[in-house]
């Protein structure tokens, strides 16, 4: 089999790319967990409906952005914890509210269900220094104030 093999039925992603430093008011299309090239992954893929960003490769209005990291190897703990904070900040909760089982059922409500399609979020991102020197990109999610949508030209 060759990876050219039904290339009419792959996917062409046209209008997606990361976040980049700056805020953004979001809906959300869909959260996926993927088997990828690099092992198993985390996807917030969003539709940007505001922008605050300096930079020129930020995503525009009306573009798809996403969130990605690997949930593979040593990496895992790290994705988990991001996946929660990130279900902790959308639904306004803390960890301690539901146990393992209720937040598997969730995950799983929100991945296969797509119980977030069209949830409007607010997201920051940023650098972060690694140990090793290097840029990290960090997002802060939340629920949306009125002043942030009103700041993004979002009703």
């Amino acid at each position: 089999m060759s990876i050219f093999d039904n290339l009419d039925q792959a996917t062409v992603f046209e209008n997606s790319v990361y976040f980049q430093p700056g805020t953004y008011i979001v809906e959300i299309n869909a959260c996926k967990f993927v088997q990828g090239y690099k092992g198993e992954s985390f996807v917030i893929e969003s539709k940007v409906l505001g922008v605050n960003s300096d930079e020129s490769d930020a995503p525009k209005v009306g573009q798809i952005a996403a969130q990605v990291w690997n949930a593979s190897g040593d990496k895992r703990e790290i994705a988990r914890a991001t996946w929660l904070g990130f279900l902790c900040a959308v639904f306004q909760v803390k960890k301690e509210d539901y146990n393992g089982e209720q937040w598997k059922n969730i995950s799983a409500e929100v991945i296969d269900d797509n119980k977030l399609k069209g949830m409007k979020l607010f997201v920051s991102v940023f650098m972060k220094k690694t140990k090793a020197g290097g840029d990290f990109t960090q997002h802060r999610w939340s629920v949306p104030t009125q002043e942030q949508l009103a700041e993004h030209g979002v009703e």
